[in-house]
């Protein structure tokens, strides 16, 4: 019930800033299934999961969108890959046969946090 209602928050147009803000200085006090964290990134369990491995990756600064990432910042960049090494470590963990890495975007982002 508690993942349901915090979903429902994250999707409110009003929690545009504090999802990243929290997801950058609060992340360990959030309620998820960690399967991977560092300084830069963590992987969790999706709060509604539609296959029976579905995890999020969601790098740990404000990012509202891929549309955000600015790729010639070094900064952006070292984000990208910290993000892409975990869902890489993440999925040598669990070896999925098969496997998907999406990035939503306009109307199919359903949070306004860049996640994987």
């Amino acid at each position: 019930m508690l993942k349901r209602l915090l979903l429902k928050i994250a999707r409110s147009r009003i929690a545009s800033f504090f999802i990243g803000f929290t997801f950058e200085h609060f992340s360990r006090l959030m309620p998820l299934k960690r399967h991977y964290e560092d300084s830069r990134v963590v992987v969790f369990a999706h709060p509604a999961p539609i296959s029976s491995l579905h995890l999020v990756a969601v790098p740990k600064r404000r990012i509202p969108s891929f549309l955000h990432l600015s790729l010639d910042q070094p900064k952006d960049r070292g984000i990208l890959l910290a993000t892409l090494q975990a869902i890489q470590i993440t999925a040598r963990q669990n070896q999925p046969v098969d496997h998907l890495v999406l990035v939503n975007g306009g109307r199919y982002q359903k949070v306004p946090q860049i996640h994987f």
